[in-house]
């Protein structure tokens, strides 16, 4: 199901219609913090997350031995940044 707009792909439409919203210029949900707003509830949200301060993701981890460490302990607060991070 790709988006007519930019292209992107999605395994079912219910996903397709959920980012449909990204493209409407209509934006209910407004950030509490700064007034940002966002076209879809999950957005504002995980937008909040970033006022908050709140890193739950960690560069870091142990090696199968289960003694051995990895990473840098530098944490973020998405998920996806720490996978650009990798990068």
């Amino acid at each position: 199901y790709p988006c007519e707009q930019c292209g992107k792909s999605f395994n079912r439409p219910y996903n397709l219609r959920s980012h449909m919203k990204t493209h409407s210029t209509d934006k209910p949900h407004a950030c509490q913090y700064c007034n940002r707003r966002f076209a879809r509830t999950h957005d504002r949200k995980r937008h909040e997350l970033l006022h908050e301060g709140e890193k739950k993701f960690k560069c870091f981890g142990y090696l199968r031995d289960g003694k051995l460490t990895w990473g840098c302990n530098r944490k973020f607060a998405r998920a996806d940044a720490l996978g650009r991070h990798f990068r």
